[in-house]
């Protein structure tokens, strides 16, 4: 990532490859990554983590339009951009 001019090879989800303790997935997450590897809709993916269908749908409609970093799943906020050069992509 580059945060207003400034390389950040980490990103979060990278940091826990590095022995650096990492906080678990937040329910709402895993909810959301429930629906992208399985295909499920916000109501079972809700259902299957026990919390309201209202706040995954909420979390996916915050979503919606803005980038996604490939790595942790959180949006890139204003000022930051992704530094693609440092995915294993490229």
């Amino acid at each position: 990532l580059t945060i207003d001019g400034v390389n950040s090879n980490l990103c979060y989800s990278s940091k826990n490859i590095l022995g650096m303790t990492m906080a678990p997935l937040r329910k709402t997450q895993q909810a959301l990554a429930l629906m992208a590897s399985e295909g499920i809709g916000a109501s079972e993916a809700a259902r299957r983590v026990g919390i309201a269908a209202g706040t995954v749908l909420s979390a996916v409609m915050r979503m919606k339009g803005k980038e996604i970093c490939p790595c942790c799943n959180q949006i890139v906020r204003k000022g930051f951009q992704i530094d693609r050069s440092v995915l294993k992509d490229g």
